[in-house]
């Protein structure tokens, strides 16, 4: 049986009633693994994403290699 949330969502708006949250289904973590230290200088580097919207609405999204210095 199909049901149409859009439409169940505009009942319950006009009748006053509160939806129920939907539950997140939970992911199992994976095990992690302790990265090696950097011995030498230049041997440990992290990427950044920089994202922006331009003035013609057309959004842009870059990945950057940054040096990491702990």
């Amino acid at each position: 049986m199909m049901i149409n949330h859009k439409r169940v969502e505009r009942i319950y708006k006009e009748e006053g009633l509160t939806i129920r949250a939907r539950k997140r289904k939970k992911f199992k973590a994976n095990s992690r693994v302790a990265l090696p230290k950097p011995t030498k200088k230049n041997q440990q580097w992290a990427m950044d994403f920089i994202h922006d919207k331009l003035q013609t609405f057309v959004r842009k999204g870059d990945l950057y290699p940054i040096k990491w210095t702990p």
